[in-house]
């Protein structure tokens, strides 16, 4: 190669650097409270309904995703093992101990009447024709229930206060257990 063919030392350092700059990464995106809400209050449902009976890969599975975990045993010795979304979007805690095992997704950011599409839509999503709607009772938004099995795993939407129906204002809580 003659001096004269070779590019300029200036040139490949631009054509390097539009290249790099093609290949990185573009930073996330802002996200609005209200977008981090649902999103972790939809993850935080998934994550209940893949692990919660087994408590060290739920543990290991909310950590993963973000959550910052913290046990609290109680008196007569259940454990409520307790996840704390990213700018506390969301709660997630499972009980551990006498009773059958369940898990409630609590948020103060968004209200039931919003909560139960959500639900329903990531239910959908996550287990296509598993959960099927019931008749809500006095206080919930909204019940699913599995279909197949003689004791069903439901996962209602509430009112954290147990207001009656599905109100518009308020917080939410999702739980998530076996039906006896």
């Amino acid at each position: 190669v003659t001096p004269s063919a070779r590019p300029s030392s200036r040139l490949t350092a631009a054509v390097l650097a539009v290249g790099l700059a093609l290949a990185a990464p573009l930073p996330a995106a802002a996200q609005s409270l209200d977008d981090a809400v649902r999103a972790n209050l939809g993850l935080a449902l998934r994550l209940c309904l893949r692990t919660a009976p087994d408590i060290p890969a739920a543990i290991a599975a909310f950590q993963a995703a973000g959550f910052t975990y913290t046990p609290a045993a109680e008196a007569n010795g259940d454990v409520w093992h307790r996840f704390f979304g990213p700018a506390n979007t969301v709660r997630a805690e499972i009980l551990q101990g006498q009773m059958a095992p369940s898990c409630d997704v609590h948020t103060n950011h968004l209200p039931p009447s919003e909560a139960a599409p959500l639900v329903s839509a990531v239910l959908n999503q996550t287990a296509p024709g598993r959960f099927t709607p019931i008749p809500a009772g006095p206080d919930s938004c909204a019940i699913f229930s599995e279909a197949a099995d003689a004791i069903p795993l439901m996962v209602t939407v509430g009112a954290t206060d147990l207001s009656a129906g599905c109100p518009a204002l308020g917080s939410t809580v999702l739980s998530i257990f076996f039906a006896v």
